[in-house]
């Protein structure tokens, strides 16, 4: 409901501010550029191949805490409470430890995540700001999964440009 109001609040602001001048406002799709760009497919791959140690890491945590539990839970009959009680605060421990390093796993990929494709972001709206000079437009709206831009004429979609000049910029580059 929130979103909703500020849409609509940046939409009755965007109405009367285009009523007050003529501003030269275009949109773009972000992720549409994202998906035609090779260097996110690298950096990708990169994530990937990163996250592929990690997550092997830890399934042999995961696969270590398994077996104690197995262990744990086929303790003979014979043996005292206090060992009992021993392996068990044991695999609550590797329990606790597994969960904290699992989330720890997840933090570094989120953050590695996002040191690869900041050069990306960067390099984008460069292009878009870079565009955005040359046409003299006044205002640049991010049609991401129809959040802001709900509906625009094809005239006013400078996506394909964006990563027309981002190609040739990685033709010049190579």
């Amino acid at each position: 409901m929130k979103k909703i109001l500020t849409i609509i609040s940046f939409l009755l602001l965007a109405i009367s501010v285009l009523n007050a001048a003529d501003l030269k406002v275009v949109f773009v799709n972000v992720d549409k550029i994202y998906n035609q760009l090779s260097e996110r497919a690298e950096a990708e791959q990169q994530f990937n191949q990163e996250v592929g140690a990690m997550k092997i890491e830890l399934q042999n945590k995961e696969q270590e805490l398994i077996n104690l539990k197995e262990e744990y839970d086929n303790l003979p009959p014979i043996v005292s409470e206090d060992r009992k009680e021993e392996k068990g605060a044991l695999l609550e421990k590797k329990q606790r430890e597994y969960y904290e390093f699992a989330n720890q796993m997840q933090a570094k990929a989120t953050q590695r995540q996002m040191e690869l494709l900041q050069p990306i972001n960067e390099k984008i709206i460069g292009a878009i700001q870079e565009i955005s000079i040359e046409n003299d437009y006044d205002i640049v709206l991010n049609s991401i999964q129809n959040e802001i831009v709900l509906y625009g004429k094809d005239e006013f979609d400078i996506t394909d440009i964006v990563i027309e000049k981002l190609n040739k910029a990685t033709e010049i580059s190579e």
